[in-house]
């Protein structure tokens, strides 16, 4: 098993089964072994493409988008020195949306 940077693999005994999902609280990751990047996450009018791409950027997490027509949302907000998960609360919720960790990705649909 490979594990990527934010990822844990949990072991249940009972089932004898491993289990891949993210850390509780995942940081921006390093490049070339540096500091953990400190990056601006103040956007305006931004396609909410665009912010997702940035946080999959930082966080070396997948983003899966179910419901296409989220892609047409832009969102303006500050989400720097939040959390990967208060920064999403943030965003989902500008744009009437939910996001679930599932495994290793973050699935974002928009609220039923």
């Amino acid at each position: 098993m490979i594990l990527t940077p934010n990822q844990k693999t949990v072991y249940s005994a009972s089932e004898n089964t491993f289990a891949t999902t993210l850390v509780d609280k995942p940081l921006p990751i390093a490049k070339n072994n540096k500091q953990p990047i400190k990056e601006s996450y103040s956007f305006n009018d931004s396609r909410v493409a665009d912010v997702l791409n940035q946080l999959q950027k930082s966080y070396g997490i997948e983003f899966v988008v179910e419901d296409k027509e989220l892609y047409n949302y832009t969102f303006t907000g500050d989400l720097s020195e939040q959390d990967l998960y208060s920064q999403l609360d943030f965003l989902c919720e500008s744009i009437q949306a939910t996001y679930q960790v599932k495994e290793t990705k973050i699935i974002i649909k928009e609220k039923n």
